[in-house]
């Protein structure tokens, strides 16, 4: 089950930025107080409510300490090392961060995640980078870029102050599942409370976020939050809950109460307004596929049965009009002997409401042989209705026309010219004998 969560989180980082979002339905939008706002159902793949998600002026600041993370992850084999912290202005005393300190490089990473520390960040950076700080921003932009995420730019990593940097909530989306797939991120982003080098403790702002005003969100996991008095507060979640998944992240919204609160909306929401739908069961029979130069022992096959290689679950709106739910074969009219058991024919396509909501694949349910007979057969036809064949056929028998009126000309002309010399000489050998 872990290794299927992986696969669908790395497999929806490559592709969302392709997926169309569902229609819309009757059921009420959430009413959120965020600017911007994203929910993806990651068991089918799909942005089922946006708000400004295609936005690409948004800061970054949301996840920020999140490359943060990844780029030290990259960089430290060993996440125990501990490291003095190099010369610059720190303000986290509380968390033990101070120029000359020392502490563990997971103290500081965790004092990121779990608190959005930007001392533990500016520390991290200095260390690694000799101070050089314009050289971590590189790095950042690289993993953005490796990750995908094509409007994200980051000009700086004070996440607190407005700057050049920018992204978008597709690109958040594709960040934050990028990182939850990291087993040690995902272990420190959902700590409840962490302590340090130098035994002091750091208090989650990630859980207790979930557990404040909104009330808990049973199977709730945050990935990131932030807060600053130029764009609001932000957070991103992942909610595993009765065997649906989901992911939200709310950019812009009132407070650090409103956060959570608006996520919970969300949540809500793409739980009352799309159920998940098991349209096709695997090994369903669905069509038949034309089979040429086919045999199954000494009798002529012609076909074969295609049938679903698994289920084909779809997420549509509660209530959903089925005559809007359409199916679409992508095989090919035929297919040429041998084939395998389970060899791949083709594609069916689910689409509602002329949007793509699911695609399987379709395998054969039995093997079919070759023909011989048909096969040599299919080959002499080949052969002889290749173009190539034809126009060198075609050129051969021109020449060889050319070459017979030659030859006839030729021979015209020979007979011609034996029966003008015979006729002259005819009248001077009768004068001879004479």
């Amino acid at each position: 089950m872990k290794n299927r969560v992986v696969l669908a989180i790395i497999l929806f980082a490559v592709l969302i930025s392709t997926l169309p979002s569902l229609p819309a339905v009757a059921l009420e939008r959430p009413n959120i107080t965020a600017g911007n706002a994203i929910l993806i159902d990651l068991d089918n793949d799909r942005v089922i409510y946006g708000r400004g998600e295609d936005d690409t002026t948004i800061h970054p600041n949301i996840a920020t300490k999140t490359i943060m993370a990844l780029v030290v992850m990259d960089l430290e084999p060993n996440l125990e090392r501990v490291i003095t912290i190099p010369p610059g202005e720190y303000m986290g005393n509380d968390f033990g961060i101070y120029s000359g300190g020392r502490a563990r490089v997971k103290d500081l990473i965790i004092a990121m995640l779990i608190r959005s520390s930007t001392e533990a960040g500016n520390a991290l950076a200095d260390f690694y980078t000799s101070g050089n700080r314009n050289e971590f921003l590189d790095l950042m932009n690289e993993k953005v870029e490796s990750i995908g995420a094509e409007d994200t730019v980051f000009t700086s990593f004070q996440g607190n102050q407005p700057s050049a940097s920018s992204t978008s909530m597709i690109d958040i989306a594709k960040m934050s599942l990028y990182a939850i797939e990291n087993p040690t991120f995902r272990e420190f982003s959902n700590m409840t409370f962490h302590v340090n080098y130098n035994e002091t403790v750091i208090f989650s702002d990630n859980q207790s976020l979930l557990f404040e005003s909104a009330g808990f969100i049973q199977g709730a996991v945050t990935i990131t939050n932030h807060f600053t008095h130029f764009s609001g507060a932000s957070l991103g979640t992942i909610l595993e809950q009765d065997g649906r998944r989901f992911f939200a992240a709310v950019y812009g919204s009132a407070d650090v109460i409103a956060a959570p609160a608006d996520t919970r909306m969300l949540f809500e929401f793409g739980r009352a307004a799309y159920q998940s739908v098991t349209i096709v069961q695997e090994g369903q029979p669905i069509t038949e596929v034309r089979v040429a130069m086919g045999q199954r022992g000494s009798q002529r096959v012609d076909a074969v049965v295609a049938e679903a290689t698994e289920d084909l679950a779809a997420l549509l709106p509660v209530n959903f009009d089925q005559s809007l739910l359409i199916r679409r074969l992508e095989v090919p009219l035929r297919v040429d002997a041998p084939v395998e058991r389970g060899q791949i024919l083709g594609q069916l396509v689910y689409e509602y409401d002329g949007e793509e909501v699911g695609r399987i694949y379709l395998a054969s349910t039995t093997a079919v042989e070759l023909n011989m007979m048909s096969y040599h057969l299919a080959r002499l036809n080949n052969f002889f209705t290749n173009p190539v064949v034809l126009a060198i056929s075609v050129l051969l028998l021109l020449l060889l026309v050319t070459y017979i009126i030659i030859v006839i000309r030729y021979n015209v002309k020979r007979r011609r010219a034996q029966r003008f010399k015979a006729t002259r000489l005819r009248p001077k050998y009768e004068d001879k004998k004479r």
